[in-house]
């Protein structure tokens, strides 16, 4: 099933208000560049992933595309 990895990634109100392609705010970057230099995909969205709990104070999320494995620490209590 398709999960939406905005529900559990950081975003900057700056970066969706600068847009995918950027452009609307100065020194802020694009949506695309700011995605795909911090989780590895320009829509975070619709993409299979697992989340589960390595530790007891962060939760990590695998995310396999192309047969790309990314593992990111994303909440820390």
């Amino acid at each position: 099933m398709p999960f939406d990895l905005l529900s559990v990634l950081s975003t900057r109100p700056d970066v969706e208000v600068n847009g995918f392609n950027g452009g609307v705010l100065n020194g802020v970057p694009s949506a695309y560049h700011w995605y795909t230099e911090q989780y590895g995909v320009k829509w975070p969205c619709g993409y299979e992933v697992n989340i589960s709990s390595q530790e007891t104070t962060s939760f990590r999320l695998i995310s396999t595309r192309r047969g790309v494995s990314r593992k990111a620490t994303l909440l820390q209590y």
